[in-house]
């Protein structure tokens, strides 16, 4: 019986990466509709390991001297360029910590700490779902009554997307802008 071809073994691993971020990706959903827990409990469960595992993986990729960041098709090794690579992913898992998990984190700190989520109400003005990726985040912008506007984000989202014009109540952490819960939905 013959050995399977370099591009068939190749196609393996791409398929096996792919499963293993599907089932990632699944396993947070899971977390976030986890029946007994409520759905903002659930919700900060989700994006609290997304935030901190987004910028772990980023760093160790950046760490692992055997991972070609470059790419496999090259025979020998790129030298500077490889190692620029490197240190360019341990910026950007440093740069993600420090911008969006840090501003989480402050407020997962204030809620051991007694704080509570505010509730903001208010009409959305623009919905940016990242290429129709609404079921993973939704960026929103969202006037207040006052006429402030405030910008949030509703991670791992199985329910419709937001339209502009539609009237909401969340419960927000402050300090990061992400949406814990849907509190109230008026047709506007």
């Amino acid at each position: 019986m013959a050995s399977p071809s370099k591009h068939t073994k190749r196609r393996r691993k791409a398929l096996l990466r792919s499963l293993k971020v599907i089932a990632a990706i699944s396993t947070l959903f899971v977390l976030a509709y986890n029946p007994l827990v409520s759905e903002s409990t659930g919700r900060l469960i989700a994006v609290f390991a997304t935030v901190l595992a987004v910028p772990a993986w980023l760093v160790w990729l950046g760490l692992q001297r055997r991972h070609k960041l470059l790419g496999t098709h090259h025979p020998r090794p790129i030298g500077h360029a490889e190692a620029y690579a490197h240190v360019y992913m341990i910026t950007l898992g440093a740069a993600f910590l420090y911008v969006i998990s840090g501003p989480f984190l402050l407020d997962l700190a204030g809620m051991i700490g007694g704080e509570t989520p505010m509730r903001v109400t208010g009409t959305v003005r623009v919905n940016d779902t990242h290429n129709g990726l609404w079921v993973l985040k939704q960026g929103i912008e969202l006037q207040q009554p006052n006429g402030q506007i405030g910008h949030y984000s509703l991670w791992f989202s199985f329910g419709a997307r937001l339209e502009p014009g539609s009237q909401h109540t969340f419960l927000v952490l402050p300090r990061s802008g992400k949406i814990l819960q849907e509190l109230k939905y008026n047709a506007g």
